[in-house]
């Protein structure tokens, strides 16, 4: 029995910097066992990084190295191809958006917006230009932020209701067949029994056995509103003077590298300074 291929493109397959890269890669796993033969397409370098588990099929991500990934792909015999649309997993290049243009005849195209409303244009002449995207997306000819992905896509898939707004308010009737499918944590699960795992936690902690706890899981990045999630806890510490927040996950990122993330975490201790709390953590990193 035939298998169906699918290709699930992911710009940059860094697991270890970004949320959409570690989800393709549980995707790929979790379809395996599914009946379907997934193939993640990637960059030469993150392929070699990631061994079997990747293909590449290009050098990176601009108008260039999207033609180059096209013209991989018959190679590959797909039956559809999956891009994994966020703008951090392709550099913030939005050639990935013509891609509709390059794919073989008879391909369906599918895209989950793990990211989207995010965009917008800035300098001289930004709101003529938004004028002329607006038209163009109520036409279902294009889509400011993805170009071509959203209007030629066979299907769409969004991850949250707000999305689905930015979509609808967009295209009206226009976009195509849209899912809402809420993207899962991607966080293991405790072999312990779960009374014993809220004693060692707090354990680890210094916290006191009873204290609430409140996690934040994923990269730390400025557009997450995390100073206002710092001023929320401080103000449940008012009545629960034993809550404790934790901030858990990476620092540095494709959407927040280098100096910036290294900034940003003594920017949210400064908060949570600010805020009274009583230290300023834990902020877990890498």
């Amino acid at each position: 029995m035939m298998r169906t291929r699918v290709g699930l493109i992911c710009g940059y397959l860094d697991p270890k910097r970004d949320g959409v890269a570690d989800y393709t890669r549980r995707l790929a796993v979790h379809l395996r066992g599914t009946g379907f033969e997934p193939v993640v397409l990637t960059t030469y370098e993150f392929a070699r990084a990631a061994g079997e588990e990747a293909v590449g099929v290009t050098h990176g991500w601009d108008l260039r190295g999207v033609a180059t990934a096209a013209r991989a792909l018959p190679r590959l015999h797909l039956d559809l191809v999956h891009v994994q649309f966020a703008p951090s997993v392709f550099g913030s290049s939005r050639a990935i958006g013509l891609l509709p243009l390059f794919l073989p005849d008879g391909v369906p195209l599918l895209v989950t917006l793990h990211e989207y409303g995010v965009w917008s244009g800035r300098g001289r002449g930004s709101r003529a230009g938004s004028a002329l995207w607006a038209a163009a997306e109520r036409r279902g000819h294009a889509d400011r932020e993805t170009l071509l992905l959203v209007s030629r896509a066979a299907s769409l898939l969004v991850p949250s209701p707000e999305h689905l707004d930015v979509l609808t308010a967009r295209f009206r009737h226009q976009a195509p067949p849209t899912l809402e499918v809420p993207i899962g944590l991607n966080v293991g699960t405790a072999t312990c029994e779960p009374v014993q795992a809220r004693v060692d936690v707090r354990r680890e902690l210094g916290a006191e056995p009873d204290a609430p706890l409140i996690a934040f899981f994923g990269f730390l990045h400025p557009e997450k509103a995390l100073d206002r999630l710092i001023d929320a806890v401080a103000g449940i510490q008012a009545n629960h003077p034993t809550a404790r927040l934790l901030l858990i996950g990476g620092g540095e990122s494709h959407s927040v590298p280098g100096a910036s993330a290294q900034e940003l975490r003594p920017q949210l201790e400064q908060v949570a300074a600010g805020c009274g709390m009583q230290e300023p953590g834990p902020i877990t990193g890498d």
